[in-house]
């Protein structure tokens, strides 16, 4: 956990095709949603465990939204692919060609 991580944005999805960033905290430049707007339509959406969180980073994605008082509960995560067998080589015996 980084406790000098901050909150300034974050992207969401609903599906393949569709995508959304919220930025609340950036410095200087682009236009921001005030905090105070966003906070309780994220908490309400990102609290629900009734919905799928699927995503990367997301131990960390929740310590940086629990120290913005924001839950993110209803973690969904993919099995891991099965380890792949390398291919067999002449120096084990058999040919890739075989």
């Amino acid at each position: 956990e980084d406790p000098a991580a901050r909150l300034v944005g974050l992207a969401l999805c609903a599906g393949p095709d569709s995508g959304w960033y919220i930025p609340v905290s950036h410095r200087g430049g682009a236009p921001q949603i005030p905090w105070g707007e966003a906070h309780d339509p994220l908490q309400a959406l990102l609290a629900d465990a009734t919905r799928a969180k699927a995503g990367s980073d997301l131990r960390r994605a929740r310590s940086v939204l629990r120290r913005a008082g924001i839950a993110l509960d209803g973690l969904r995560f993919d099995p891991p692919s099965p380890p792949t067998s390398p291919a067999p080589t002449e120096a084990s015996g058999t040919s890739a060609a075989s």
